[in-house]
């Protein structure tokens, strides 16, 4: 095998491969034997057509086997030897195939830019100090008592105020026709929760049981949707629309005492027990919730520190995804892409510096995981699984399935779990100098 290798760029090369032959022309055969055992030609016996018979009808699709057999196996050789590492698969190009002659090609590929560490050991961390007061406490109680309390139906004439619950039947419509998803039956409200366009909500006080009205109600423009879509600031138009409304039910909430027996209910031993449980469980909350902001200050005083070419096409996939991901978030919320004015141009623009600074990190930390030996056991994959699992209430066995199933999942998740390794690492070495309250 003969290579020549032309640097297009910092981190393109185009590697012209020369296949043997001597190669070339036993895999012809190999084809040219695999077609004979196939096919019938009037006057030959099956198996026992004359090659150059078969060269002169088959050649096309011979070339196309030989290449296909021939250019994968040897692409890996050359990388292998070159001690090159593609970061996307390569363009292939200028083939050149004979039976009795070498198989050139030229790959084109993108390569990873050799990035020099920087001396991150001991990068500067403000310490924050965090404090849970028993006011805090309070406000979960609070919540746990809104939790656990009853709803009681309310006495017939019961006028309705902020707090009440309502359940309710409405149909919308806007210049006579039905408003999109404007329409419910048997719908639980409570007055205050804001759920409801603030329109119909403060039209629905004063109410009682049975009462049948109709009310007017400001919508904004496009609807209720509010998914942030780069280049496109959300914006309300009025326009005005009329809901049928028919309170079917005023029901109120029977909260529950603090107290001992509350504890109980709760799964504590006593409210002391509870109050303490609580306090341990958001300072640990507070406590996950700065490491990850400290994490993030980390990983961008890493990128700030260290200069190095970015392979474009890992920006580019990166840009993608995140394209992706924002027009599903629109699908999901009932809408289209052009329901909501998303600029793919706009959305390009502001996802290709994200997405520029989340391959430069990669690259730096993968960069220390080499220098520093680290490296994903299969324990660590378990884990990331199990979390999967957990986050998505499907079973383990099912989740790992699905991801061996889906093309580079698994190394998509083998590179998401050594970032989180070296990112420990690196948080563990670094230095906390000040301390200040977290905010």
């Amino acid at each position: 095998m003969k290579l020549e290798v032309k640097e297009l760029g910092p981190l393109k090369r185009a590697i012209k491969v020369e296949i043997p032959e001597d190669v070339v022309s036993r895999k012809f055969l190999e084809v040219f034997s695999e077609i004979n055992k196939k096919i019938q030609l009037p006057g030959f016996r099956q198996g026992k057509i004359p090659i150059n018979m078969l060269e002169k009808r088959f050649a096309n699709e011979a070339k196309d086997d030989v290449i296909k057999s021939l250019i994968p196996d040897y692409y890996e050789r050359a990388m292998k030897e070159l001690g090159i590492m593609p970061v996307v698969d390569p363009m292939i190009d200028d083939i050149a195939v004979n039976r009795n002659a070498p198989l050139s090609f030229t790959a084109t590929v993108e390569v990873k830019p050799q990035v020099e560490v920087g001396n991150y050991n001991g990068v500067k961390l403000v310490k924050k100090k965090i404090t849970i007061t028993e006011q805090d406490v309070d406000k979960v109680l609070a919540a746990m008592q809104e939790y656990y309390g009853e709803l009681v139906v309310w006495e017939d004439d019961h006028v309705t105020v902020n707090g009440d619950y309502l359940i309710i039947d409405f149909e919308g419509f806007l210049e006579g026709k039905p408003v999109e998803n404007g329409k419910a039956e048997g719908l639980l409200v409570r007055i205050g929760d804001k759920v409801l366009l603030p329109d119909f909500e403060e039209q629905i006080k004063g109410r009682k049981k049975g009462d049948e009205f109709e009310i007017k109600a400001v919508l904004p423009e496009g609807g209720r949707l509010k998914v942030p879509i780069p280049g496109q600031p959300f914006e309300s138009v009025a326009r005005i629309a009329t809901f049928n409304v028919k309170v079917k039910e005023v029901k109120k909430k029977n909260i529950p005492n603090i107290d001992e027996e509350f504890a109980k209910d709760a799964g504590a031993g006593s409210l002391v027990e509870l109050r303490q449980r609580i306090k341990k469980d958001l300072l640990d909350g507070r406590e996950r919730e700065v490491e990850a902001s400290n994490k993030n200050l980390l990983v961008k005083q890493l990128t700030e520190m260290h200069t190095f070419e970015i392979p474009q096409s890992l920006v580019e996939m990166e840009v993608h995804d995140m394209m992706e991901i924002t027009r599903q978030q629109i699908h999901q919320s009932g809408k289209s892409p052009e329901d909501v004015g998303f600029d793919p141009e706009k959305a390009r623009i502001e996802f290709e510096k994200q997405g520029r600074n989340n391959v430069k990190s990669a690259l730096i930390l993968e960069a220390i995981a080499d220098k520093e030996g680290i490296t994903v056991q299969v324990g660590d994959m378990d884990d990331e699984v199990k979390e999967i699992a957990e986050a998505t209430k499907k079973p383990i066995e099912e989740v790992r399935r699905l991801l061996l199933l889906q093309e580079g999942a698994m190394n998509d998740i083998k590179a998401r779990v050594l970032g989180k390794k070296v990112l420990d690492f690196v948080y563990s070495k670094a230095i906390f100098n000040e301390e200040v309250e977290a905010s």
